[in-house]
């Protein structure tokens, strides 16, 4: 299963587009339906299906969950991952490799 959503950082720098865009613009019923249009699952907003059971096992999942790091965080994990894979693609062990990238994922997650 694959979920795609967005938030309004607390810490970006368009936080008052952000904060106008999510209410002003992705609660449009000809937005959501746009963004429905050729997908086999629907796009909805939570507060329209308050008591799917599903919307609500997300809900709680997403509340104990760890989020991504911003942006430049994210650039120092998708630099190793692409080198983790080009050395797949070289012929590389693969345990080796996703060995060795988890690790340098979890020592610059402790810098962070």
């Amino acid at each position: 299963m694959s979920l795609n959503g967005m938030f309004v950082s607390r810490r970006g720098r368009t936080k008052l587009i952000g904060h106008d865009f999510v209410p002003d613009y992705l609660s449009r019923v000809d937005v959501m339906e746009a963004l429905m249009a050729g997908l086999d699952a629907l796009v909805a907003l939570v507060d329209l299906v308050p008591h799917d059971s599903v919307v609500a096992m997300l809900q709680a999942e997403c509340q104990v969950g760890n989020m991504m790091p911003a942006f430049p965080q994210m650039r120092t994990v998708w630099r190793v991952v692409g080198k983790a894979e080009a050395a797949i693609i070289a012929g590389d062990p693969v345990d080796q490799v996703v060995q060795e990238l988890a690790a340098v994922i979890r020592h610059a997650m402790e810098s962070w």
